[in-house]
């Protein structure tokens, strides 16, 4: 999978010392996948999971959402503790959107990607708060990084990737 997204309904809380890096792995052709018949269980077909010599790892696009309950609810709220990070691949997203309010205290690193934060986007009840609050731990970080291509040839192969960028909006 390159995408995940995971709705929180009335509330999302990433507690402190959560790690989320998520990767997407390939399967690895081994010696004797060409002359396996089909219908051959995967896991005996192919030699494993992960990368060829010369693939750089593929990115994976991270969702969180708390989406409440309906518009006059006063649900659908994030909170990100101090001491928990996002580890994205370059070039990828993450996107935080709650309901009501969004607060984020911790890391959340994305070479050359997105770093996406929404509050309050569904809700019309006046007496639920809507907010997006940054604790004095957050960092958002999406500078631009170097980008090694694997190769066989013993050269350094590779592209770099501009800095990202970083939306925060509430309603």
């Amino acid at each position: 999978f390159t995408a995940f997204t995971l709705d929180g309904r009335r509330a999302l809380t990433v507690e402190p010392g959560t790690v989320i890096a998520p990767t997407a792995a390939s399967w690895l052709q081994g010696s004797g996948t060409s002359s396996k018949p089909s219908g051959t269980s995967a896991s005996l077909a192919f030699a494993g999971t992960g990368l060829n010599v010369t693939q750089l790892p593929q990115g994976v696009s991270f969702d969180l959402r708390s989406s409440g309950f309906g518009p006059d609810q006063a649900e659908g709220a994030i909170n990100v503790a101090s001491g928990s990070r996002f580890d994205l691949q370059a070039g990828t997203s993450l996107s935080l959107s709650a309901a009501t309010s969004l607060f984020f205290d911790g890391q959340a690193r994305a070479a050359g990607g997105r770093v996406s934060m929404t509050a309050g986007a569904a809700s019309t009840n006046v007496a639920a708060p809507s907010y997006l609050w940054l604790g004095a731990n957050s960092r958002l970080d999406v500078a631009g990084t170097v980008l090694r291509t694997p190769s066989t040839d013993g050269l350094l192969r590779g592209s770099v990737l501009d800095g990202g960028s970083v939306s925060l909006s509430t309603s």
